[in-house]
């Protein structure tokens, strides 16, 4: 638990509640799964690769809480037609529908290669990585 310290003895009060809640802190700590935290978003410019709609990609960067490590995670905006199955009036559907815009996660883009030290170069890696699969966009 504590280690043996000359100085524990000469602590005050505060000092010593604040040694031992921060023992307590890190053996939770290693105890715990992995914690991310977001720290950037970015969104690429729409861009036309072939036939079809453009392809919009979502970059969220975040940090290990328990280390320096950044990693990066790609979305990709997607269209979907959504049609509500209720109410129905005699077995008929409603005529409305409704295209949403929604996120999806992109596994065409691998998070574990989407990693660094830092934040621009997990940004520098996705360009990379889009550059690779569509060229120069």
């Amino acid at each position: 638990m504590l280690r043996q310290n000359a100085q524990l003895p000469n602590l005050r009060l505060e000092e010593l509640s604040l040694v031992i809640a921060n023992v307590h802190a890190q053996k939770v700590k290693t105890h715990m799964r992995p914690l991310f935290e977001v720290v950037k978003i970015i969104d690429m410019e729409p861009f036309q690769a072939g036939d079809g709609d453009a392809f919009r990609f979502r970059l969220e960067v975040v940090r290990d809480l328990n280390g320096e490590l950044y990693k990066g995670k790609v979305f990709r905006l997607e269209t979907y037609r959504l049609q509500p199955t209720f109410p129905q009036t005699q077995g008929i559907l409603p005529e409305w529908k409704n295209d949403a815009l929604i996120f999806v996660a992109d596994d065409m883009f691998d998070s574990d290669a989407l990693c660094g030290p830092s934040v621009r170069d997990v940004i520098e890696k996705f360009q990379r990585a889009v550059d690779s699969v569509f060229g120069q966009a």
